[in-house]
């Protein structure tokens, strides 16, 4: 969308009284959405690109703003492609913590669906560790034919690019902890749908709470907590 066309949106929205949720254009940016007083920001994923020195005044498609971003992503973060949560955490700190502060000042909530991200992961870089998931049975059959041949959708975005997956989710995580440590609201939710993309309802919303809660396991009368799933995340 066009700063025009976010504009046009989200004030017709406020007219008919309609609560607003969704993603940050890439011509729009943090402060536009914020300026703009969208209710909610869909994923945690969205503040991924305001790390991201690019252009917004291109005239790009869909396909053609992700395939942009993609080499300037390895271009400009290739070289923290290694660094583990805890390194992110200390390289970009300051830049986090300056994007956390402009969406606690606005008071706007902030979807995780951090599974996507986990189950992008798994799909380029342990493809049959995803294939063998009890929950693949329920995905469609054109989604595993496609999936098979190379040719799902995450496969296909990051075809060629595939270090940036692994990078942007322990980036994610790193917003995850600073999100939860300045107080921000946070939705949960996992982007499940038609399954065009791996996601189950249901076994997606527990691979959710499971990154984004500390999980309590009973041991007799007490209740021992389990370790996080990825390390440094509490």
């Amino acid at each position: 969308m066009s700063k025009e066309e976010f504009h046009e949106a989200i004030a017709t929205a406020k007219k008919l009284g309609i609560y607003t949720a969704g993603h940050i254009p890439f011509a729009v940016g943090l402060d536009g959405v914020l300026s703009e007083g969208m209710n909610e920001i869909a994923h945690i994923e969205e503040l991924d690109f305001e790390f991201l020195d690019f252009d917004r005044s291109k005239k790009l498609g869909r396909m053609e703003w992700f395939r942009y971003l993609m080499e300037l992503s390895v271009q400009q973060w290739g070289e923290s492609f290694g660094l583990d949560i805890e390194g992110l955490e200390k390289k970009y700190g300051s830049s986090v913590s300056a994007v956390i502060g402009k969406v606690q000042s606005a008071h706007v909530p902030v979807c995780t669906t951090l599974a996507v991200g986990k189950g992008i992961v798994q799909k380029l870089f342990e493809p049959e560790v995803f294939l063998a998931r009890p929950e693949t049975t329920y995905l469609p059959p054109w989604y595993l034919d496609a999936f098979r041949q190379g040719k799902e959708k995450h496969q296909v975005m990051f075809k060629g690019n595939e270090e940036l997956a692994p990078f942007k989710h322990k980036m994610e995580l790193v917003l995850l902890r600073k999100l939860r440590q300045a107080g921000v609201n946070l939705v949960l939710s996992t982007d499940a749908g038609t399954g065009g993309m791996g996601i189950v309802p249901g076994f997606s919303l527990h691979d959710e709470l499971q990154i984004r809660t500390p999980c309590l396991r009973p041991t007799g009368r007490r209740f021992a907590p389990l370790p996080p799933p990825y390390p440094g995340v509490r």
